[in-house]
């Protein structure tokens, strides 16, 4: 298994600012090494309504956002590859799909991260990653959807890995945790469940939880720290992530 580990989580949905374009600069600078993970590119329904507004950004509707999401995920080969072949999707049309500068790989790899039926499903036919949320139960369950829909698409569903975001609070021992989230819950929040959305153990403690996420088929894990102050977070789960190799 694989771990990107980030002091924040952010997400721009389909109004990222060019995209095709940052990952393809992306891949020439990495020499065409480009792998789905952070920083690479990512799509989703753009959930978060309060950014559009924000930015003056129109938010449609949920059933017109996934028809912008699936327009994307065709799109993007097409403006990577060869060419500039016209392309008319749901709602985007495009005269001349074209993306300069092309990137090394004839594909970058993309990462659809969502829900569960439509966007696993948009996964399957287009993706080379899907992220997916949940506990350990919730993610088995995503995986068989994934691979029933990848069956449906005609796709090995090994050509679609399995990543898993979630938060990680790591202590070093149970009176290290408490002190943690004494410290860091939100005021008035309730201790059980600020403990359970940023999963808060020890080192062991998540290191059972991933490999109990790597059974069930995740290959990869987005770990967020709720807690980048200084290097210790970082150390700690750096034991969690030696457990692996």
């Amino acid at each position: 298994m694989r771990a990107h580990v980030a002091g924040a989580a952010g997400h721009a949905g389909l109004r990222d600012h060019l995209p095709e374009r940052r990952a393809s600069r992306q891949d020439r600078g990495d020499s065409g090494r480009t792998q789905p993970g952070p920083g690479r590119l990512r799509a989703g329904l753009a959930w978060f309504k309060d950014e559009h507004v924000a930015y003056g950004w129109e938010f449609p509707p949920t059933s017109t956002r996934y028809s912008l999401l699936e327009d994307a995920l065709r799109l993007l080969p097409a403006l990577w590859g060869p060419g500039s072949p016209r392309f008319d999707g749901h709602v985007l049309s495009v005269p001349e799909a074209v993306c300069y500068p092309r990137p090394i790989q004839e594909k970058v790899p993309i990462i659809v991260g969502g829900g569960e039926r439509r966007t696993l499903r948009q996964a399957a036919r287009y993706a080379d990653a899907a992220n997916v949320f949940g506990n350990v139960s919730t993610v088995r369950r995503k995986a068989e959807v994934l691979r029933r829909y990848c069956a449906e698409a005609g796709r090995d569903p090994g050509q679609v890995a399995l990543i898993h975001l979630s938060t990680a609070l790591v202590a070093t021992d149970g009176r290290h945790l408490d002190r943690l989230v004494d410290r860091l819950r939100p005021p008035r929040r309730d201790c059980a469940r600020y403990m359970a959305s940023v999963n808060a153990g020890t080192a062991r403690d998540h290191g059972g939880r991933f490999r109990e996420l790597a059974e069930a088929g995740v290959t990869e894990v987005m770990v967020p720290l709720p807690d980048p102050t200084d290097i210790e977070p970082i150390e700690r789960m750096e034991k969690v992530i030696a457990a692996f190799r």
